[in-house]
């Protein structure tokens, strides 16, 4: 009996997922000059993490899907993703999402910029609120330029200057 209450605990508990990862897309949109973000997060887990956070369910691409979705999405990667160019701020606006059963992708954009961004400063604590072993992949890419970067709990942090 007892195995069999452990495996329920296992199966049904928040660790129950075997990896915690996001992945971030930043790219430079010339043509409109904006920076083009998506993030790619398990769906059930960001679910988790928004329940820990703001006491409440996103529900996903359910039929009760949370009518503030756009809202609390976007106060969420406002406040546990952050992204400076040459020493200043840019806050993310929301776009859309898509989602399937295990994944959503958030898109969202910075806008307008100048064409050149020299230095880039990121924060990324997505996810890091409820998993401590998750890992936040990120991809920069601004013209001919394209750096990536793993990302977690004790290393949110990452400075970059660009060269070419």
């Amino acid at each position: 009996m007892f195995n069999l209450l452990f495996i329920l605990f296992y199966i049904f508990s928040p660790l129950a997922h075997p990896i915690h990862v996001s992945m971030t897309n930043i790219e430079y949109n010339s043509k409109e000059k904006k920076y083009d973000i998506i993030f790619k997060v398990f769906t059930d887990d960001f679910d988790n993490n928004i329940k820990a956070l703001y006491k409440t369910s996103l529900n996903t691409e359910k039929t009760d899907e949370n009518k503030e979705y756009e809202i609390i999405v976007s106060k969420y990667f406002n406040q546990f993703f952050k992204v400076k160019f040459d020493n200043k701020i840019y806050k993310l606006t929301y776009i859309s999402k898509k989602s399937n059963f295990e994944s959503t992708w958030l898109n969202f954009t910075i806008k307008p910029l100048k064409i050149n961004q020299k230095k880039i400063e990121i924060t990324n604590n997505i996810m890091n609120q409820y998993y401590k072993d998750q890992t936040n992949l990120v991809i920069f890419t601004q013209n001919k330029f394209q750096k990536a970067f793993s990302m977690n709990i004790k290393d949110t942090l990452i400075n970059y200057t660009i060269t070419k």
